[in-house]
């Protein structure tokens, strides 16, 4: 039964796939290896270019020393990915549940 209940078991039609939601939405989106990012594409939102207009706006306000010596943001926002969390468990985890709640009616059902 172990290997029908397996995180790569030959049931699921994505394993990469899975791994990659999984690491997402637990908040390790930094830790997608490259197979897995391309697996995400779809899902990616794409963060706004540096030099959007907002930027182009305040730094026309200021002056060119003032420019100078304003500190750049060094940390890269990390890529968001939307709709996630509206996947559809996979099969590998219904079939768990479903084991699961077997053994528990299982005792049940010998109760009445």
């Amino acid at each position: 039964m172990g290997k029908y209940l397996a995180p790569r078991a030959a049931i699921m039609h994505s394993p990469l796939f899975e791994a990659a939601v999984i690491k997402v939405l637990a908040g390790k989106a930094a830790s997608l290896t490259a197979e897995e990012a391309e697996e995400l594409k779809p899902f990616r939102v794409e963060n706004e270019a540096p030099g959007s207009s907002a930027e182009v706006t305040a730094a026309a306000k200021e002056g060119f020393a003032d420019r100078i010596l304003k500190r750049r943001k060094t940390a890269t926002e990390p890529t968001t990915y939307k709709l996630l969390s509206a996947i559809p468990p996979t099969s590998n985890t219904v079939e768990r549940l479903f084991s699961v709640a077997r053994a528990v009616l299982r005792h049940e059902r010998h109760r009445l």
